[in-house]
């Protein structure tokens, strides 16, 4: 650590801020680059205080010894504004990232992945992002691009989310407008204890089974929600859907196979009631007796 008094420090600085400027960028990279030179041999916690004295910014001041610090003076070869330097000055790789002639919209391109004077989607009106929008699509370049963003976007992680996301959000969408409409017609017939009713309230219940294996897939495909329960818990709640699914499979099948009528002579034997079930007993039946009513 330098034992200079801080005159001396401010007399260093200054004598950097008034060196001869031409009109010339190079000459005003050059003083920044001076003054940040200047500024890096004071201790670090007296900056600050020599900057304020000499009249720099304080702001301005750690912009200009930080930048010069990222980038000692055997590394400022390259044929860049001191304004590059900064705004690379961050990046751990910046060596490989600085271009001859690059410009700070290059760089802010570079590092954001957007053009500089190119405002953030959510700013744009939606006219303007359907005409953007549009006007690819309409272009000759659209057969090139389209599909690279389609790849692009089945590549990256968001991507496959949003996709997701999308075919849930709108499978949901579509049972909740049914569940909606069935349960005005349920409200309708609710006086007369029909058949009919019974049978709007049985596929009203179905259709919240639906919902919830959506929202089980919807929720085993997120990333945050799987770890809401272990690979066991998941693995017995597929399994519970597959038995699930399997007994669905059978209900529909018979359902399909009768649409007639439904036949008492024609029941299986497992649908068939025997004296042990009627009875309600858990062991076998003794003296059990059917009596006809007379």
């Amino acid at each position: 650590m330098s034992t200079a008094p801080q005159s001396e420090w401010v007399e260093r600085v200054r004598l950097a801020l008034a060196a001869p400027l031409d009109p010339s960028s190079s000459a005003k990279s050059a003083r920044k680059w001076a003054l940040g030179d200047a500024l890096l041999t004071i201790p670090e916690e007296l900056r600050d205080d020599v900057a304020e004295a000499v009249g720099i910014p304080q702001s301005n001041a750690r912009s200009y010894w930080r930048t010069a610090r990222a980038w000692p003076p055997d590394t400022r070869s390259t044929p860049a504004s001191w304004t590059v330097y900064r705004d690379l000055s961050r990046e751990p790789n910046r060596q490989d990232l600085i271009r001859p002639g690059q410009t700070v919209r290059d760089v802010y391109e570079l590092l954001k992945g957007r053009q500089l004077d190119r405002r953030g989607t959510h700013l744009v009106e939606d006219g303007d992002l359907i005409d953007e929008i549009v006007r690819l699509m309409l272009s000759p370049r659209n057969k090139a691009l389209v599909p690279q963003i389609v790849e692009r976007l089945n590549r990256s992680k968001e991507g496959r989310i949003a996709a997701r996301d999308r075919r849930s959000t709108a499978a949901l969408r579509r049972l909740d407008e049914e569940i909606r409409l069935l349960q005005k017609e349920i409200k309708k017939r609710r006086g007369d204890k029909s058949p009919r009713l019974r049978f709007l309230e049985v596929r009203r219940r179905l259709l919240d089974t639906e919902v919830n294996v959506e929202e089980i897939g919807f929720l085993a495909g997120d990333p945050d929600g799987r770890v809401g329960a272990d690979a066991e818990d998941w693995r017995g709640l597929a399994e519970r859907l597959q038995e699930l699914s399997e007994n669905a499979q059978r209900v529909a099948s018979e359902i399909l196979n009768r649409l007639d009528v439904v036949d008492a002579d024609s029941w299986e034997a497992p649908d068939q009631w025997t004296l042990k079930e009627l009875s309600g007993a858990d062991d076998d039946v003794v003296d059990a007796e059917v009596v006809d009513e007379d």
